[in-house]
């Protein structure tokens, strides 16, 4: 299987799930990966130099029509929910989900209809259940699904509700995610 995105999505607790994933990838890991953090959208948002200075590979919000390129890790920007189509970005303003803009599901949903079983999609520590309705649709189209261990997530009701949602691939420690990561998309990494 030739892998074309990895999609996370986290809440609480998640800055530093985050931080202590992204050390792990090598810097030429070359599958994108795109992550929704719910974050409050009244204050400006410093997650980027935040995951940059844990992360060999650079680190970005995207923006509406943009590209998706190898190589990168791209953040959503907070009071927008962000969508991948056909290897584009897309902002969308509409209306909270799950009390949230960005929405976990909004991105996983896009990534299960644009890329089928070429996507991979992972829920770390969060609250409530953003995200268990995408992971379950990306299952659905032959994806990988990924679920941090709840018991040791910082909070444990966004894993718990994906893993009650949908019969997950893999459920993992967070130091076991990005080697199964690598297992899974080892064709893409640049010699």
């Amino acid at each position: 299987m030739n892998y074309k995105v990895i999609v996370i999505g986290c809440s609480a607790g998640g800055i530093e799930a985050l931080s202590r994933l992204l050390e792990q990838f090598p810097a030429n890991f070359r599958c994108p990966i795109i992550i929704v953090q719910h974050l409050p959208s009244d204050t400006p948002s410093h997650i980027v130099p935040v995951l940059q200075r844990h992360s060999r590979i650079p680190v970005s919000h995207p923006i509406h029509q943009q590209v998706m390129e190898e190589g990168n890790i791209y953040i959503a920007p907070t009071g927008s929910h962000l969508l991948i189509m056909d290897g584009f970005f897309r902002q969308d303003d509409g209306p909270k989900d799950n009390r949230v803009r960005p929405s976990i599901d909004h991105l996983f949903k896009s990534a299960a209809i644009s890329y089928s079983e070429a996507v991979v999609g992972v829920i770390l520590t969060g609250l409530l259940y953003d995200g268990a309705d995408g992971l379950a649709a990306i299952k659905s189209k032959g994806g990988t699904t990924i679920v941090q261990d709840p018991e040791e997530a910082q909070f444990s009701s966004m894993p718990l509700a994906a893993i009650e949602k949908t019969a997950v691939d893999s459920i993992l420690r967070l130091d076991m995610i990005v080697p199964r990561l690598l297992e899974l998309c080892p064709e893409v990494r640049a010699a």
